[in-house]
């Protein structure tokens, strides 16, 4: 079954990392609240000039 990014509730993402027998490991969520809901592909504006600082803010957590 291929993977929804959409469908991905906590609950959700857990039982797959389980299930890619990483259980055990610290699990950080993150998420980003969308500028609009109506249908289409790709980031708002909004949303896509703050990728650069989301990454600079989660990669210390993730690289460690």
């Amino acid at each position: 079954a291929l993977l929804d990014g959409h469908a991905m509730t906590p609950d959700a993402m857990l039982a797959f990392v389980r299930t890619l027998g990483a259980g055990g490991t610290r699990v950080l969520i993150v998420g980003c609240e969308p500028e609009r809901v109506d249908e289409g592909m790709g980031l708002s504006p909004s949303v896509a000039s703050a990728v650069d600082e989301a990454l600079a803010v989660l990669r210390p957590l993730v690289c460690v």
